[in-house]
């Protein structure tokens, strides 16, 4: 009986240090519109050092303009805690441990060895993103991309950072935000990560950490579970209510 007991005290933990750790996040992007005229940082990959897809990805750099450079599929970035303190983000949380949830268990083969990536978490493409280019929207410009901390309609609703499975390679998390009901695709265009059972962890504008319970729990880590990043962009969702994918399109964007 103890085994199980200690099994879920360390489960417990892990759970609230991940949400310690979203806090630190979303309270740093609070912290860098306040000191930078309301300004969101940038979640566009194309800024300056983002290094994100680079055919041979580089040493850290020094700064970035991006809020987290490195790509978490190419061991060199995915491994190095340089690339995160490069980031945009890093001098208002000053932690590497705040990027990496204490459950996920991911490693990438590096130098000879095998090495756990540094970086858990994305934030919203509609916080300050590339919405058009990562969703391929047509209609994106109907859809808020916020760029300020006031274009945001509701701080309480809105996904600033979130747990991304095995979809993880910029620092973007997104699907298409028109609502099944309403016409639009059923499909994943990234995918959560499950390290918290049937549960996802998420920050909001507001300042707010959410452990989510998804509905369908159960048929989305059957679904999600074995995907790798080449078959993890795009994924139909495997539910016919759709309803947890929908609520995900509810907290990332309004029309």
């Amino acid at each position: 009986m103890l085994l199980p007991a200690l099994s879920s005290a360390k489960r417990k933990a892990q759970q609230i240090s991940c949400m310690n750790s979203f806090k630190q996040l979303t309270l740093g992007w609070i912290m860098y519109a306040g000191d930078n005229q309301d300004r969101l940082v940038s979640n566009d990959r194309w800024t300056a050092n983002s290094y994100v897809f680079a055919t041979t990805p580089p040493v850290a750099p020094a700064v970035s303009d991006y809020w987290c450079p490195g790509d978490m599929r190419a061991p060199a970035t995915a491994v190095n805690a340089g690339f995160i303190k490069a980031g945009t983000l890093y001098p208002l949380i000053n932690s590497v441990a705040a990027y990496h949830c204490p459950s996920d268990l991911t490693q990438l083969m590096f130098a000879g060895s095998q090495q756990n990536r540094v970086r858990s978490y994305s934030m919203s493409t509609f916080m300050m993103g590339n919405d058009a280019e990562v969703l391929g929207l047509s209609g994106s410009s109907s859809y808020q991309n916020n760029h300020k901390s006031a274009n945001i309609k509701k701080p309480t609703d809105s996904i600033v950072f979130c747990e991304e499975g095995p979809s993880l390679d910029d620092g973007c998390f997104g699907v298409n935000p028109v609502l099944t009901s309403q016409g639009g695709p059923a499909v994943w265009q990234n995918v959560p990560a499950f390290y918290h059972g049937t549960s996802t962890a998420f920050s909001f504008a507001d300042g707010h950490t959410e452990l989510h319970h998804w509905l369908e729990g159960g048929s989305l880590v059957k679904a999600f579970v074995n995907l790798t990043y080449a078959t993890s962009t795009g994924v139909s969702d495997p539910t016919t209510s759709h309803q947890d994918l929908d609520w995900v399109k509810q907290h990332l964007s309004t029309p």
